[in-house]
């Protein structure tokens, strides 16, 4: 038996999940059942994410031998792609779990959004201050550009919780996810859906450039007809 796992939210990448504390025991359990081989799609969009690369790359190791050191490595992991900050994030991650354990039905799957229901103002509060004092630490500029696209991925966080309120603080944090080159695709479904038209559904834009589409191929095919 094969499996075909999605250890990501497939819905927002740039969303923060609990991938970390879950797959070890996931993939422990899978390799005791029989299973012969796990496909893990985790990067459908790109490198993106809260601590992708590190999720990545510990997903690697544990489907390559499942009884590795996990807590050993991760700290390892962590250290090597953000250096002197990685203390700092590996709270942060803890502080989510921590918070999670708190939440009233709550139940992430791979197609969660993102709502304030599922952040508490202190964890909010204390990962920011958290990510502050990492961008301090670090000595690399490889280490800060990888510090500061975690601490977009909060800043978006907290911008889409209160989005609509303060336009200002949406471009701003857009403007740092273009210069951060971070790229998703609902990013720029959030671009159409606030800078462009009502503000009452989402997908309005999209609908209407479809509905004038489908109304212009029906013209013509209209016009062939008469002219035929």
């Amino acid at each position: 038996m094969y499996i075909w796992s999605y250890p990501q939210n497939h819905a927002w990448y740039i969303a923060y999940n609990l991938v970390l504390t879950t797959f070890r025991n996931h993939v422990k359990y899978l390799a005791e059942q029989g299973v012969m081989g796990v496909f893990e799609e985790m990067g459908a969009a790109g490198r993106v994410g809260p601590l992708f690369p590190v999720k990545q790359y510990m997903y690697a190791r544990l489907t390559w031998n499942p009884d590795i050191d996990f807590d050993g490595e991760y700290r390892e992991a962590m250290e090597y792609f953000y250096g002197e900050a990685a203390p700092y994030l590996m709270e942060i991650e803890r502080r989510l779990l921590e918070m999670s354990k708190t939440l009233k039905d709550y139940h992430p799957h791979n197609s969660h959004t993102i709502l304030k229901q599922h952040y508490t103002d202190e964890f909010l509060e204390t990962a920011t201050q958290l990510y502050e004092v990492a961008l301090t630490r670090v000595k690399t500029a490889r280490h800060k550009l990888a510090v500061r696209k975690e601490y977009a991925y909060l800043k978006w966080t907290k911008m889409y919780l209160n989005r609509g309120k303060d336009y200002a603080e949406m471009q701003r944090v857009l403007d740092e996810f273009e210069e951060l080159e971070i790229h998703f695709s609902k990013v720029e479904m959030f671009k159409k859906h606030y800078y462009g038209g009502r503000k009452n559904d989402w997908f309005l834009t999209e609908i209407e450039e479809r509905n004038l589409k489908n109304e212009y191929n029906r013209l013509q095919e209209l016009n062939v007809l008469v002219a035929d």
